[in-house]
């Protein structure tokens, strides 16, 4: 039997437990629902958990419950999702502490010192990546939507 025959009646099995045992690996994704955190908009889940990360949809400074805008401006708007981000985190087992990402998208981009003040008061023990993009509009008229991206 030739060497290649060996090699490849060799690696076959090896590659076979391998390919099974990483199947098993990350678990089916998980939808999170949070009645403390406002509906998402358009039909998307709240959140989806997958194995040790947490994609939460984009949060807009809605209150739960009648999925308007809060009243106030940038500061109100921003602290408001990100009380819809942290009902989410709960209802998942984590903190603002397993915040990783966080992309930031602004009508203003000038507003990004007032959202970095709230930021610097929610994320006390270790700040996430955070990107600030500026954009045309946002759904319901909002001036910020925040995505979040959580580990353990």
């Amino acid at each position: 039997m030739s060497i290649l025959k060996k090699l490849i009646l060799v690696l076959i099995p090896v590659i076979t437990i391998l390919f099974i045992s990483c199947a098993h690996v990350i678990p089916d994704p998980q939808v999170v629902i949070s009645e403390d955190a406002a509906r998402p908009i358009g039909g998307s889940s709240q959140a989806i958990k997958t194995g040790n990360a947490l994609y939460l949809a984009g949060q807009l400074g809605l209150e739960p419950g009648t999925e308007q805008l809060v009243p106030g401006g940038i500061l109100a708007e921003t602290q408001q999702a990100l009380r819809n981000i942290d009902a989410l985190l709960r209802r998942s087992d984590y903190t603002s502490r397993d915040v990783v990402r966080v992309e930031v998208f602004l009508t203003n981009i000038n507003d990004y010192q007032t959202v970095q003040m709230v930021f610097d008061n929610y994320f006390t023990s270790r700040p996430p990546a955070v990107n600030f993009v500026e954009v045309n509009r946002l759904p319901r008229g909002g001036m910020i939507c925040i995505l979040a991206t959580a580990s353990k």
